[in-house]
């Protein structure tokens, strides 16, 4: 061999090898990027999640104050119906 064709052979070694290189980070980025959008979204999932059990338990909070005031003045009448008795 002849130091031409060795010349030859590394230069189109180190090519051949930056661009397997290339191939390889291009590759992994792309797979990262979808594991990360997988998360992303099943994040985003469980925050939907959480935001829709939120407005439940502020409607059900609602009810059971307006449950709540409804009894109090139920009470109201009836203590001033105990208080205004004749004895």
């Amino acid at each position: 061999m002849d130091a031409n064709t060795t010349i030859t052979l590394g230069f189109l070694l180190a090519f051949v090898g930056g661009v397997g290189g290339v191939v390889g980070l291009i590759s992994n980025r792309d797979a990262k990027k979808n594991s990360e959008g997988r998360w992303q979204g099943i994040i985003d999932t469980k925050l939907d999640n959480i935001t829709y059990g939120q407005t439940l338990m502020l409607e059900e909070f609602k009810n059971i104050k307006e449950q709540l005031s409804d009894h109090e003045s139920r009470i109201v009448v009836l203590e001033l119906k105990r208080t205004r008795k004749p004895t």
